[in-house]
């Protein structure tokens, strides 16, 4: 178990960075609890309508989700979200970049993983598909 100081680092530094974001120091205190408390979220992966994404999320749907791997990467250098996190996943046969982290759950979770801590995830599900909605998504779930 952490001890508590470097704990309340971790949350003060989280907080620090994604002040901006909910506007306040106290705001943002509660949301970096969460994550560090939650130790695990469910997020859809934004950027799944470009490039060859949507034929790839049809791909994955014949596999169970227990033999998809989720690989997330830092971006600092990305020159449309400093805190940009690349959603990586791999089946037998292939690997996709299938996106990013949605830029609201980038801007917590990038300070975590600027501090060395590793953020595993692992792939839920594909979503949509259907008649009212042909476009798919991926959800992935981080542990932290």
């Amino acid at each position: 178990m952490k001890p508590i100081t470097k704990i309340r680092k971790e949350v003060t530094a989280i907080a620090n960075r994604s002040r901006k974001r909910f506007g306040s120091l106290a705001a943002a205190m509660r949301n970096a609890w969460q994550v560090v408390k939650g130790r695990r979220l469910v997020a859809n992966i934004a950027g799944v309508t470009l490039y060859n994404r949507q034929s790839a999320l049809r791909r994955l749907e014949s596999y169970a989700p227990e033999v998809i791997n989720v690989r997330l990467e830092r971006e600092a250098d990305n020159q449309y979200d400093p805190n940009a996190i690349k959603v990586q996943v791999s089946v037998t046969g292939g690997e996709y970049k299938m996106g990013y982290m949605p830029k609201a759950m980038a801007a917590l979770l990038a300070p975590i993983m600027d501090m060395g801590i590793t953020l595993a995830a692992s792939w839920k599900a594909v979503t949509g598909g259907y008649e009212t909605k042909e476009n798919r998504g991926g959800l992935i779930a981080i542990t932290l």
